[in-house]
């Protein structure tokens, strides 16, 4: 990954330059070249990709010459109009996205990047926390990024982008269900409506921040009264009485991963409920049920504090400090320096 800062317009923006290498089928040697540019106008910086990497670096102290977001602040543009900041040797073979290990409390790894199952429930729980009633994933992201931005890019370049060796592979697996063609308009000579199709195939439309994310005392109780929990409650039990330490590990280790797979498996079908007698109510449709709205107490409190502390208003050591405190380091997933 490449860091820069450009001039553009008359101001500084910094813009990362991602190697994405495909590793599927051992195809070691082929990959894909993108550039993030810093872009809070949406969202602010807490939603921010370049805001975040800066802040991952920073806690790492990444920089060969900058060693705080205030030092960022005055660095320039060259006469060419682009700065490259330099990391250090030292972490050029490093994750910048690493995985929490556990050992004396809770610490973040030095060298083990994120594996997508260890990241996988963690995007489901932020899906399900956010009010949404599908379930997706990064995969989902990976296929709407796909679906978005095909048609509009050259087919050579999508496939380099994809990663697909054939066109076929994005017709076949990624291309969308719904169809984005107003066919009723085009039938009568009238100009499509796609920004109501784009409406009704947001994810976004069946959402509401009031649907529940955990169960009620009720429904907990028959989860931890379930059937499929008793021949391990049996097992356990058995081995304890023999005093049978060694089998008694992974029978716990087997009903720990059986109660959450229940608990996961009833909340999503308590929450469908939920959904169905919402859409059974008489509810005022109004003109934004289908945009996706981010108030600040939704983002991850680091998040926000890294943020703050980035690109807020710098009064002191302590404030720049925070990028430094281990929190922002907690969302770290496998990407390298």
């Amino acid at each position: 990954m490449k860091l820069s800062i450009v001039a553009n317009a008359g101001q500084n923006v910094v813009t990362a330059e991602i190697t994405y290498r495909y590793v599927k089928n051992h195809r070691q040697k082929e990959s894909f070249r993108s550039t993030l540019i810093e872009d809070p106008k949406d969202y602010g910086y807490g939603l921010c990709p370049i805001t975040l990497l800066l802040a991952l670096a920073f806690a790492d102290d990444a920089f060969e010459a900058v060693r705080t977001p205030a030092e960022l602040f005055v660095k320039k543009a060259s006469n060419e109009g682009i700065l490259h900041l330099r990391w250090k040797r030292s972490v050029l073979s490093q994750p910048l996205l690493r995985q929490i290990v556990r050992g004396e409390g809770r610490a973040v790894s030095a060298e083990r990047g994120l594996r997508y199952d260890v990241l996988r429930p963690h995007i489901a729980g932020i899906i399900q926390r956010a009010g949404f009633e599908e379930d997706f994933s990064l995969y989902s992201i990976r296929r709407g990024t796909a679906n978005i931005t095909e048609g509009k890019i050259p087919a050579a370049r999508h496939r380099q982008m994809m990663g697909h060796r054939q066109p076929k592979t994005f017709e076949r697996n990624y291309i969308a269900y719904t169809s984005f063609s107003d066919i009723q308009a085009l039938s009568q000579d009238q100009p499509e409506r796609l920004d109501l199709l784009r409406s009704l195939a947001r994810s976004s439309s069946r959402r509401d921040v009031n649907a529940p994310n955990e169960l009620p005392g009720e429904e907990v109780a028959k989860v931890c009264q379930a059937e499929e929990l008793k021949e391990f409650d049996e097992d356990l039990r058995a081995a304890l009485d023999a005093q049978d330490h060694a089998a008694a590990a992974p029978v716990k280790d087997a009903r720990c991963y059986k109660v959450r797979k229940l608990f996961a498996d009833h909340l999503k079908l308590y929450r469908k409920s939920w959904f169905e007698q919402r859409d059974g109510e008489n509810r005022r449709i109004s003109d934004d049920t289908y945009v996706l709205e981010i108030p600040p107490h939704d983002l991850e409190k680091e998040r926000r504090r890294a943020a703050a502390a980035l690109f807020g208003s710098i009064q002191s050591d302590n404030q720049v400090a925070l990028v430094e405190d281990g929190g922002a380091a907690e969302s770290q997933a496998g990407h390298h320096h």
